[in-house]
């Protein structure tokens, strides 16, 4: 743990570092291991702008305490270890630098929009690739108060076991309902999974999604209010997700397979023009 004394120290560095520009020599340099110096400048960068002067010399001091360990480790293993890894390091910069490369061209190049028509057919054409991993459901869900009036909580679920509900009717249900509930959710066109509703519904839902077959209206009473959902839509586990919940991943992965295009065209005309311009030598 640092202590307050090392934090006000480096308080007083940072502060210098406000005020003392680039004069070379030790100026400059926080600390010393083994020749390997840490410079000013580097320990104020790691500082996020707007934080207090305490909270800079405690990062400060933590960073500082944190390069001497690993470079007294470092200093360490220069003098015993005697394996070469220039080669490693030169692969890892090459690796860098493609990908720096590459990423750099194809955010210059790469359309990201992504047509409605082009989701419905990779959508369409890949039917066993969105398969539920769990149960997902549209509902209303209203919890009324305990103290709910019966004539109230009778017409909510009259209300909500109507053969069709419109979005009029759902106004007026939120209308009734929602004055005398507890909490309740209309996102009746959205689809949720089932195992966030736990506490809603009766455990048969979850221990037998089938249950959702026959039941679209399904109360629960408790000590704590009456819960009451209405069923617009549901797919059990291993069932396709409708198209509406894969829009998004769908685009993501079009937008990827068009990268992976782009880099193998570009890599094929980078080759090819090497080899017209006699860049290429085999021996």
């Amino acid at each position: 743990m640092i202590s307050r004394t090392i934090i006000t120290t480096f308080a007083l560095i940072l502060s210098a570092l406000m005020l003392v520009g680039c004069h070379g020599g030790n100026e400059d340099v926080a600390a010393t291991v083994a020749g390997h110096k840490l410079l000013r400048s580097e320990v104020a960068a790691i500082v996020p702008e707007g934080t207090s002067q305490e909270d800079s010399a405690a990062l400060a001091a933590q960073y500082i305490e944190q390069w001497i360990d690993q470079m007294v480790i470092i200093s360490k293993a220069e003098k015993n270890v005697t394996v070469d890894f220039s080669k490693q390091m030169e692969l890892y910069r090459n690796s860098l630098l493609v990908h720096a490369y590459e990423q750099q061209i194809v955010e210059q190049n790469i359309d990201t929009a992504v047509s409605n028509s082009e989701i419905e057919e990779y959508y369409n054409s890949h039917p066993n690739d969105f398969l539920l991993a769990s149960p997902i459901v549209k509902i209303v869900y209203f919890k009324l108060k305990p103290t709910t009036p019966v004539k109230v909580q009778q017409r909510v679920k009259t209300m909500m076991m109507a053969d069709t509900l419109k979005d009029e009717d759902i106004v007026k249900l939120q209308q009734t309902a929602a004055p005398h509930s507890v909490e309740f959710s209309m996102d009746y066109d959205q689809w949720v999974a089932l195992g966030d509703l736990r506490g809603k519904m009766p455990e048969t839902v979850f221990s037998n999604p089938s249950y959702l077959r026959y039941h679209r209206f399904i109360q629960q009473s408790d000590s704590t209010g009456i819960s009451l959902v209405r069923l617009f839509g549901y797919k059990i586990t291993s069932e396709r997700a409708p198209i509406e919940v894969e829009r998004d991943n769908i685009k993501t992965i079009i937008i990827n397979r068009r990268r992976v295009d782009f880099i193998a065209r570009m890599r094929q005309d980078l080759r090819r023009e090497a080899e017209e311009n006699g860049k290429i030598e085999r021996f």
